[in-house]
């Protein structure tokens, strides 16, 4: 059965918990990216979602491989709230599936 572990900022942690998921708190994006190169390197994983804001610690390459990465699978999450000016969680959704399942999905009301 595949493990699935959630790295995340203590302010959301508590959230996911009450899921009974494992649960690691990362407290700056710098923190987060480095607690994803380390589950990168645990091949028995098989989930690992995280804050999508700590892509930003990571260098294009080391984002390739998690985005490629087969075992464990890398999995961002849209943890901050949408604000005016960023796109609407069904779009940001709809290109997280694409990009994961490499197929374009509607999603309709």
């Amino acid at each position: 059965m595949a493990k699935l572990t959630i790295i995340t900022d203590p302010e959301t942690a508590l959230g996911f918990r009450l899921t009974g998921a494992n649960v690691e708190e990362a407290v700056n994006p710098s923190e987060g990216s480095e607690r994803l190169l380390q589950w990168f390197e645990n091949k028995e994983q098989g989930v690992v979602m995280y804050n999508e804001g700590f892509r930003t610690g990571l260098t294009p390459q080391q984002q390739a491989k998690l985005d490629d990465s087969l075992t464990p699978v890398f999995f961002p999450l849209p943890v901050e709230r949408v604000e005016p000016g960023f796109e609407a969680r069904e779009e940001y959704l709809a290109r997280t599936l694409r990009r994961a399942i490499g197929y374009q999905v509607k999603l309709k009301r």
